[in-house]
């Protein structure tokens, strides 16, 4: 798909979410694209939480016209990592929460 026929943000993750992450309970797209702020390169940052997942992971890949780069969490794992951002000086996803759009979950 061409940059061009690039899907709507929001509408791009929306279909990721159903097509990829059936077991989705909320998600949050963030990043420059978001803030109004994207560029021809621009990624759509997912910030994705699911109930039953043990463990957190990271995943990247191209779709619907958009490089995408999620980061999925279960409603306790995100914690670890907001403290270790915030030792370093770096927060990262407590950025991406709290600028963010909320995006659906089947």
């Amino acid at each position: 798909m061409a940059l061009s026929k690039r899907l709507e943000p929001l509408e791009a993750v929306k279909r990721i979410i159903d097509e990829r992450f059936p077991a989705c309970d909320a998600a949050i797209v963030a990043g420059s694209v978001i803030r109004g702020e994207g560029t021809a390169t621009s990624d759509l940052d997912i910030v994705l939480f699911e109930r039953e997942r043990q463990a957190s992971y990271r995943t990247s890949f191209f779709a619907y016209g958009w490089p995408m780069e999620v980061f999925v969490h279960s409603f306790l794992s995100y914690e670890n990592y907001f403290e270790s951002d915030r030792e370093g000086g770096q927060p990262s996803l407590q950025q991406m929460v709290s600028e963010g759009d909320r995006a659906g979950c089947p």
